[in-house]
């Protein structure tokens, strides 16, 4: 049998905290990183406006995987912001796998 989720990814949380202006924002640098395996990412789209070039990209992870749009995803030595995520129902009811959104902004 021949199986195209063989993609491994990071999927990193980061706590909220307080930065020196009192706003609460998110500590990339103390993330606590998760593994998931059996992942696929697709190409979804590319867009250059002057000198910023946004990437996006669709992932495909296995049921049970923790992933919510706070989160970040590690793949190919990059980190891509969560944009959207959604949990596709099986017939059973149960969930089928997970898709999520994924977008880097560089420049």
């Amino acid at each position: 049998m021949v199986t195209f989720h063989t993609e491994t990814v990071d999927v990193l949380a980061a706590p909220s905290v307080t930065d020196r202006y009192g706003n609460q924002v998110l500590d990339w640098d103390t993330a606590t990183v998760t593994t998931v395996q059996r992942c696929r990412v697709l190409p979804v789209a590319g867009v250059q406006v002057l000198d910023r070039e946004t990437r996006r990209w669709i992932l495909f992870a296995p049921p049970g995987t923790a992933l919510i749009s706070a989160n970040r995803v590690r793949w190919g030595g990059a980190d891509y912001d969560v944009v959207d995520v959604r949990r596709w129902p099986s017939p059973s009811g149960a969930v089928a796998h997970i898709e999520a959104d994924l977008e880097r902004v560089e420049g």
